[in-house]
């Protein structure tokens, strides 16, 4: 019997719910506290990544998109299937080097539009 999921990876080390916790703008690493109310969440389950950006104190919703992912030999890709803010994204592959440290991913690469990035995620609180 084909099963259409066991094309997808179920479970990894990126498996889960992370914050933005830090993002490099102009050479610069700038933390983001994840206990404050405006927040970037990234969710990663069987093979699928969503993220979503929002404000929990002002109701607040500013954007979405998401996918599937890879993650191969330290390269974590993921294939655009929706992007609210700019839908000529959907169908691009972004990669992007990723490794754990110290419990937080870190990955660097090239935004949809060409830019350096560089995102650190810390684990989500349950």
């Amino acid at each position: 019997e084909n099963n259409f999921f066991e094309k997808y990876e179920s479970e990894n080390e990126l498996t889960g719910s992370w914050l933005m916790s830090g993002i490099e703008r102009q050479g610069e690493m700038r933390s983001r506290n994840v206990n404050q109310p405006r927040k970037t969440m990234k969710i990663l389950a069987g093979g699928r990544f969503q993220w979503v950006a929002y404000d929990t104190s002002k109701k607040g919703f500013y954007g979405t998109g998401g996918g599937y992912y890879s993650t191969i030999d330290g390269t974590y890709t993921e294939n655009i299937e929706f992007f609210s803010r700019d839908s000529n994204t959907v169908g691009n592959s972004l990669k992007f080097d990723y490794e754990i440290i110290e419990g937080d991913w870190h990955h660097k690469g090239f935004s949809s539009k060409g830019d350096p990035k560089y995102e650190i995620w810390t684990q989500r609180k349950k």
